[in-house]
């Protein structure tokens, strides 16, 4: 049975969009695959940890673009264990709340997702 702390919200704050490419993606220091995005958050799976509830700084490229943003760990959980992944490891699957992004990163999060920007309005706004 699933530990309801570390349960997925069901809960979307806007609609996620699928990554037709795997795109490789850094959170801190470790690294993983971009899941999915919308302009709110991402989703990433990972063979390395982060902790629910913390602060992160995530990073990937789009067609040469780079974006970076500082992001709240909503969620995490395991969805992958042992012989089933790449070298026996664990996989986890994150789910991750944008706070901090730049304008040229909110301008790749747009590209990304495929939507226009509202005028006068952050791309990620603090929730």
């Amino acid at each position: 049975m699933p530990r309801k702390d570390l349960a997925m919200s069901a809960v979307r704050r806007s609609t996620r969009f699928r990554v037709a490419l795997d795109v490789p993606v850094k959170l801190g220091h470790k690294e993983g695959t971009l899941v999915d995005i919308s302009e709110k958050g991402a989703l990433a799976t990972h063979a390395e940890p982060v902790t629910q509830g913390t602060n992160v700084d995530m990073s990937f490229t789009y067609k040469g673009l780079k974006f970076h943003a500082k992001c709240f760990v909503e969620s995490t959980t395991v969805v992958g264990v042992g012989a089933a992944q790449e070298k026996g490891k664990t996989l986890y699957a994150t789910k991750l709340v944008f706070h901090d992004v730049s304008p040229a990163s909110e301008r790749v999060l747009y590209l990304v997702v495929g939507l226009q920007k509202p005028k006068g309005k952050s791309a990620a706004p603090s929730e």
